[in-house]
């Protein structure tokens, strides 16, 4: 298989990462590519770097921070590949990771989006992502093999999933049948959105053989907490609050409605509450609540608030 990769690359603020992850583009086996970076107002010297490599890259330059999802529907709407490959800044990949993801879309063509194996950059041999999914009636994701070592590869098979994050390759086709990833997501929930719309016509895999590597760390317990209920800035508490209101309503059966909103959406919100004042976090208990009420009103309403 020849045909042509785009491979889009997120920017924003993080030149030392984008730059390993580039360097790994360009030491990849797989020739036949485009790289498009969409640099989202970065002010650290991304934008110069970027523009440095003329004729190697096609960039996008926002003025202002327009948020993930928009930067990546922008990029993703002037590729020219036949697949697209989507890479976050901190991601280095493998030099046969992308001969290995066209060669499953090869083995089944019925197969629309495709994640390599995600490891630790800094501790390669244990896993960061494996494939996902949620549970309707908490909004909850379950991480398959999170954190879960793997010194010798036995961990290698082929595994359909129903969602994927971070890093992917997508076949160009399948956004023109079910559209771009919506903008109503902040980040989190954005890539198994579209992950449910695909699963309509393309099953959705992770491939044993392809390697990709995240510069994330390892967390201590608090961290990890901290991060999972997105306790990292009033922005993201109000949009994982919310935006699991948007996903349960959009996708639960009717039975995951009715418990996940009489019962897990107020538990949840009391927990997360008690969590920020555990964590002092409490200059974000008023995003908390708008996050909470905003995803009420579209529970109930189909009324999308912004913050």
């Amino acid at each position: 298989m020849n045909s042509k990769v785009s491979i889009f690359v997120s920017s924003w603020n993080d030149k030392n990462h984008l730059k390993n992850c580039l360097d790994s583009i360009f030491l990849n086996n797989y020739k036949n590519f485009e790289i498009i970076i969409v640099d989202n107002g970065s002010s650290d010297g991304s934008v110069e770097f970027i523009k440095s490599l003329k004729g190697k890259v096609r960039a996008i330059f926002n003025k202002k921070n327009l948020g993930l999802i928009k930067a990546t529907n922008q990029g993703a709407s002037i590729a020219n590949g036949d697949f697209i490959l989507f890479l976050a800044q901190d991601n280095v990949i493998d030099k046969n990771m992308i001969n290995n993801l066209l060669e499953l879309f090869k083995k089944d063509t019925k197969i629309g989006i495709i994640s390599p194996k995600i490891f630790y950059l800094q501790d390669s041999n244990r896993f960061w992502f494996y494939g996902a999914k949620i549970n309707f009636f908490t909004s909850r994701f379950h991480f398959f093999n999170k954190d879960i070592l793997d010194k010798n590869n036995k961990i290698n098979y082929d595994l359909q999933v129903q969602s994927i994050h971070n890093c992917f390759m997508v076949k160009k086709e399948v956004f023109d049948k079910v559209g771009y990833f919506d903008d109503a997501f902040f980040s989190d929930y954005s890539e198994f959105d579209l992950c449910m719309r695909a699963s309509k016509f393309y099953k959705i895999f992770i491939s044993g053989k392809a390697l990709c590597y995240n510069d994330a760390s390892v967390l201590s317990i608090q961290k990890k907490v901290i991060n999972h209920y997105g306790f990292t800035s009033k922005r993201r508490v109000y949009h994982l609050t919310r935006e699991r209101a948007i996903v349960i309503k959009r996708y639960a059966n009717k039975l995951q409605k009715i418990i996940f909103i009489l019962i897990f959406y107020p538990l949840s919100f009391l927990y997360r509450g008690i969590i920020l004042l555990k964590f002092r976090k409490i200059n974000y208990l008023g995003a908390h609540f708008r996050g909470t009420f905003a995803g009420l009103k579209y529970f109930l309403f189909f009324k999308l608030d912004e913050m």
